[in-house]
């Protein structure tokens, strides 16, 4: 394991620049993104050559490794057609993904927000958001398989995908090898309700009947029961 960073944390007017305020921090990985390189984080055309050639002596000659590439759009946005759209562009991010050598490709299960994928919707609760996720995810999955690469979902409080069951849930009616969980434990809290005392009470709770080899998994193609979870239930018990 090593200490990486995003990318886009340096507001820099170049990838070579960008890099190097990377490296000049001391910090020996990033999560990369296209928009540093002044394209869309999912381009809608093959990238360049010239552009992929640039980012990766920029990253050798700051001696910064891009482990991971950002992806992220809104997988469970209400309108099927922006939904498709960003599926159709996805294979662009995943043949610069592999130009680059890099073998991860991170995003988000989205939002039924249609004006932000970070803002939560009462409608992220339904069976149909889960449905639209989970078959946008699945279409993801098969671009990176036939890629080599692997896709990082992070779960979020303001998402579809809200919790770590939820998280295990998606895995499992997936069911593709490349898919795999960004741990990302703040995002996992609503900060305009969090309750440490309520979080630490729950969590001792369900610490004595946790039994990740024994619960019971979610049917594929089912939902699990999709809420958005108190501050208290967004902790992942036992782990």
């Amino acid at each position: 394991m090593q200490l990486g960073i995003f990318a886009k944390t340096f507001d820099r007017p170049d990838v070579a620049s960008c890099l190097q305020a990377v490296a000049d921090a001391g910090i020996p990985a990033t999560q990369f993104n296209l928009s540093v390189a002044g394209l869309s984080t999912i381009p809608d055309a093959p990238v360049p050559d010239q552009i992929l050639r640039d980012i990766r002596a920029a990253a050798d000659q700051a001696g910064v490794a891009l482990d991971a590439i950002s992806g992220t759009f809104n997988a469970a946005h209400p309108d099927p057609a922006h939904r498709q759209a960003y599926l159709d562009r996805f294979r662009h991010l995943c043949a610069a993904a592999q130009d680059l050598q890099i073998g991860i490709i991170t995003l988000s299960s989205g939002s039924r927000d249609p004006d932000d994928m970070w803002r939560w919707h009462p409608d992220n609760t339904t069976t149909q958001a889960w449905a639209d996720s989970r078959t946008t995810l699945q279409a993801l999955a098969m671009l990176a398989e036939n890629h080599g690469l692997a896709l990082a979902v992070e779960p979020e409080h303001s998402n579809v995908v809200a919790t770590a069951d939820q998280a295990i849930a998606m895995l499992d009616q997936i069911g593709s090898p490349a898919i795999k969980i960004v741990y990302d434990a703040a995002n996992l809290l609503d900060p305009d309700g969090y309750d440490p005392a309520a979080a630490a009470a729950a969590r001792a709770a369900t610490l004595p009947s946790w039994d990740r080899t024994s619960r019971s998994r979610t049917p594929r193609n089912s939902s699990p029961t999709v809420r958005r979870p108190p501050p208290a239930a967004a902790c992942c018990p036992g782990r």
